[in-house]
């Protein structure tokens, strides 16, 4: 399956122009066996990181987010968005 995958990374590269850089790319298995996470290694040159990760500022988990995790990225976005816009009409 990981053999797949790099497979599929490298035929996107070649049709598109845009190559992965798997050592910049870490895995974050779930649930693997050591036997896995070697193989992973192997096959894909990339270091692993344990799973609860964040991506894009958000954490990934395997439960859903409380609000108290999503709380400061709802008020990053809530201050970029134009205060004219929260105007009422006049």
């Amino acid at each position: 399956m990981i053999s797949g995958m790099k497979f599929l990374l490298d035929l996107f590269g070649q049709v598109s122009g845009l190559h992965t850089n798997l050592s910049k790319s870490p895995a974050s298995p779930i649930h693997c066996s050591k036997e896995d996470l070697q193989r992973t290694t192997e096959i894909l040159a990339c270091s692993i990181l344990n799973f609860q990760c964040q991506y894009l500022g958000l954490p990934l988990t395997i439960r859903k987010p409380s609000k108290e995790v999503l709380l400061p990225l709802i008020d990053k976005v809530a201050d970029h968005l134009p205060g004219w816009k929260g105007l009422p009409y006049e």
